[in-house]
């Protein structure tokens, strides 16, 4: 998945020598993907590659392994509790939902930025309102995409 800036501004760091040396804004921005996961403990954050006006990530969304088998009785009655129309089933987050909340706390995040250390102000919104994404569907599209976004610091002048 690719997630750009606002007008494609440059915020997060540049890149020297063919390498992504991200500044605050970079370093707020990987910290809140690695935080994403305790929120929704269904994904991991399989590969990252920050750039100054653009994201890409792989997300693998899945069970949460982090339940073991003798407390899913215990989940499943606490979400029938908690659920309006006492159904026992889970509502999944969509690709969508990660992303809002992704972007959500990574604006708040900027604005405290703003206002405490002086980030650069940015034009009505940080996020470009939509974002591109790809279904990995077997393991050579999967090594074919890291390498794309391992190699993406190397091609940045080449792509502008």
């Amino acid at each position: 998945m690719t997630i750009c800036t606002q007008e494609r501004e440059n915020l997060f760091g540049e890149v020297v020598e063919e390498l992504m040396v991200l500044n605050d804004v970079g370093k707020m921005i990987e910290t809140t993907w690695v935080e994403i996961p305790t929120i929704f403990p269904n994904i991991f954050i399989n590969t990252i590659q920050i750039m100054p006006d653009h994201i890409h990530v792989i997300i693998e969304v899945g069970a949460d392994l982090r339940v073991r088998p003798q407390q899913i009785d215990t989940i499943n009655e606490s979400n029938r509790l908690n659920n309006h129309n006492g159904s026992t089933q889970r509502s999944t987050p969509t690709l969508g939902t990660y992303i809002q909340r992704f972007k959500t706390i990574t604006t708040h995040r900027y604005i405290d930025g703003i206002n405490n250390f002086g980030w650069k102000h940015f034009n009505r919104r940080l996020w470009q309102r939509n974002y591109f994404e790809h279904i990995i569907r077997d393991e050579d599209d999967l090594d074919r995409i890291r390498y794309y976004i391992k190699q993406n610091p190397e091609n940045w002048e080449k792509d502008k």
